[in-house]
């Protein structure tokens, strides 16, 4: 029976080599790249594994101490940077009042108010103590809740079916404000956001109100000239620009309108299918503007980037074969962190995405810009400090200092230590980076400005090294023309692999 075990053992380790060398013969010589476009972007996409307790994302915030609020169709979630702890309804304890979670705000005093679709909830993150707003309770009249903002004069106010609800502290209750028999168009009200003069502007399901900061009706659209785009259609979403004295809206069918609050003039975007550069859908969900004045608009077929220049729209979606592509196309929310990152919340999980995502080439050439000694590249590698390793086919390394712009060369003709320049891979751990030659392997350890070759003379397999691997432990491993090798590069010995892997046949 030990023999039998030991048979088995010596199979699944030459099944497991064989299928590790043929990997590394796959990603080598398949000549497999990925290219971005310029106007592409990478999404570090979160899926339901990593913690976050339900994958369709309503609502995103970051509080005032840097913490990611995400609300879900099943719980919310505080992200840290690190990990997620999340929230649920529990019967008979200090917990939210419904696991639907449609909107997340803070107020003045560092409390975090919680709209769900059975009521409202106040944590105080000091305590931990969460108070619930509900119907049953009887210190709400209507849980359903879509919105809730608190205004800049510290208002916590939230949108109900039964007009719009705003709390008394004295009373500590929710209490209805505004509402249809004030002048609202309807008491269903779908979103709310505030002006930059401190005014209100409500989006129900007949039109949209203006409302001053003392709850008086300014204006409703739907009676004046809106009508005419609007028709009978439901508001979905507001966003009030407030440097371009603008307000966005979506609606549910009838796509995205810009309203000029200053001469109340209307432009409607509506998808045109025979128009590529038309907004991806007529079912708007999400509307901001970024700090580098980017407008995005989530619809429920994609992400548009709105051109103001020539009224055109970028659209991005998901795609199968690119794990970085939008995570999935019924974009619900946006938001923007202090760190100038986008938080794209989706019907199926959550995306982050760098707005400034520039993509810089570097080439081989005589002008200025054209740093590379060679465009033909086999490896790239990024140390400590920034800096790009470059390996290329024939002409050694190029060393690229991203800050300026400029590239330090390292090849046979600079270095003498350097006896091969056709780099096939390339890698590096700290201060050390390790380059695979046709000649064997190059140590390069920047901190003692040294620079070694390893060959047959150290034990290296003759041949060329195709590719090299620096796993956890600090040993480099080594593959070559003619086999595989091992560098421990704590006491600089080199073990022939090929001698163990003809071990398991026996």
């Amino acid at each position: 029976m030990k023999g039998k075990g030991m048979r088995k053992n010596r199979v699944l380790k030459k099944q497991i080599i064989i299928i590790c060398f043929l990997i590394i013969c796959i990603v080598k010589f398949s000549g497999f790249k990925s290219y971005a476009g310029l106007n592409n972007i990478n999404f570090n996409n979160i899926y339901i594994e990593p913690g976050i307790s339900q994958s369709t994302i309503e609502c995103i915030f970051q509080d005032s101490k840097g913490y990611i609020w995400i609300g879900t169709n099943d719980g919310l979630n505080r992200y840290n940077g690190y990990e997620f702890k999340v929230y649920k309804n529990e019967e008979n304890k200090n917990s939210i009042s419904g696991n639907v979670i449609t909107d997340v705000a803070e107020d003045n005093k560092g409390n975090i108010w919680v709209g769900t679709v059975g009521g409202i909830n106040k944590i105080d993150i000091k305590t931990g103590e969460i108070s619930n707003y509900t119907e049953d309770k009887g210190n709400i009249s209507d849980g359903n809740i879509k919105n809730i903002i608190c205004t800049k004069d510290n208002k916590i106010l939230a949108t109900t079916h039964k007009g719009l609800g705003i709390y008394n502290e004295f009373n500590d209750r929710f209490d209805i404000i505004l509402k249809q028999s004030d002048g609202l168009s309807s008491n269903e009200i779908h979103s709310i956001d505030e002006d930059y003069y401190g005014n209100l502007w409500l989006g129900t399901n007949s039109g949209i109100d203006e409302v001053s900061n003392n709850f008086k009706v300014v204006n409703n659209y739907l009676a004046t000239e809106f009508k005419h785009y609007l028709g009978e259609d439901e508001v979905s979403t507001l966003y009030c620009d407030n440097n371009h004295d603008i307000v966005w809206v979506g609606t549910y069918t009838s796509g995205a309108y810009k309203v000029n609050t200053k001469n109340n003039e209307i432009k409607e975007y509506k998808h045109n299918s025979n128009d590529r550069d038309s907004i991806p859908s007529n079912q708007i969900e999400a509307i901001m503007r970024d700090s580098s004045d980017n407008v995005w608009i989530g619809t429920k077929s994609g992400l548009a980037k709105y051109y103001e220049s020539n009224n055109k729209f970028k659209t991005y979606i998901n795609k199968v074969y690119d794990k970085n592509s939008l995570i999935y196309d019924h974009v619900k929310s946006l938001m923007e962190d202090k760190e100038g990152l986008i938080w794209v919340g989706t019907y199926s999980g959550l995306g982050i995405f760098d707005k400034n995502n520039n993509i810089k080439h570097y080439k081989a050439g005589i002008e200025k810009d054209q740093l590379l000694s060679e465009n033909m590249i086999h490896g790239i590698y990024e140390d400590g400090d920034g800096y790009l390793w470059v390996g290329t086919k024939s002409k050694g390394i190029n060393i690229i200092d991203r800050k300026d712009n400029v590239c330090m060369y390292l090849n046979s003709k600079t270095n003498k230590e350097i006896d091969c320049d056709y780099i096939n891979d390339i890698t590096g751990s700290g201060s050390v980076i390790f380059a695979a030659t046709d000649n064997g392997v190059l140590k390069i350890d920047r901190k003692n400005k040294t620079i070694k070759n390893y060959n047959t003379k150290d034990g290296l397999i003759k041949g060329s090294v195709q590719d090299i691997f620096l796993d956890n432990k600090e040993y480099l491993w080594i593959g070559t023309t003619n086999g595989l090798c091992l560098l421990n590069t704590k006491n600089d010995k080199v073990v022939n692999m090929n001698e163990y892997i003809k071990k398991i046949y026996m």
